[in-house]
């Protein structure tokens, strides 16, 4: 019994699928700075869809079941889009939307993003608004290579002294 339970795991552990080579620095860094310009490229097609309030672009952006948490917010999936999808038909006017990227890890298919976020718009009922955030956001390569926000948490940068 004994030599049998050995050589079944001596044949699981033959089966075990080698586990991927040490990348070098360089090789790291290479790919961090692939990652980032190409998030980059996303945030900037990302702010053209929302500066011209076009819920289908600004939608392609996201995965189907993306989070958001922030002051007031805790959406996710259906309900989330369909919060923009108001929004957005209610008539707010974007001004202005500002992605700064502090810092970006990237392990595998997910890269996490450290930034600051300033928005501006006009709201439905013409009232302006602005929002200086800090955010933390998770993009998702998708299987056509292409990287998508799976979560995002933002924190208000100007928030008034406690107490």
């Amino acid at each position: 019994m004994r030599f049998l339970t050995l050589a079944v795991l001596v044949l699981l552990a033959a089966c075990q699928p080698a586990s991927p080579p040490e990348m070098t620095d360089a090789e790291r860094a290479q790919i961090e700075a692939e990652v980032e310009q190409a998030i980059a490229n996303r945030w900037a097609g990302f702010t053209e869809a929302v500066l011209a309030v076009d819920y289908d672009g600004w939608a392609s952006y996201w995965t189907p079941d993306a989070r958001v948490l922030q002051p007031g917010m805790n959406l996710s999936g259906t309900a989330f889009f369909d919060y923009v999808r108001d929004l957005f038909a209610e008539g707010v006017q974007y001004l202005a939307f500002d992605v700064e990227s502090l810092d970006i890890f990237v392990h595998g298919d997910a890269a996490y993003q450290i930034g600051q976020l300033d928005e501006s718009a006009i709201l439905a009922g013409g009232e302006p608004a602005e929002w200086h955030d800090y955010v933390f956001v998770r993009w998702v390569k998708q299987e056509d290579g292409e990287w998508r926000i799976s979560y995002l948490m933002a924190g208000p940068r100007d928030a008034p002294p406690e107490g």
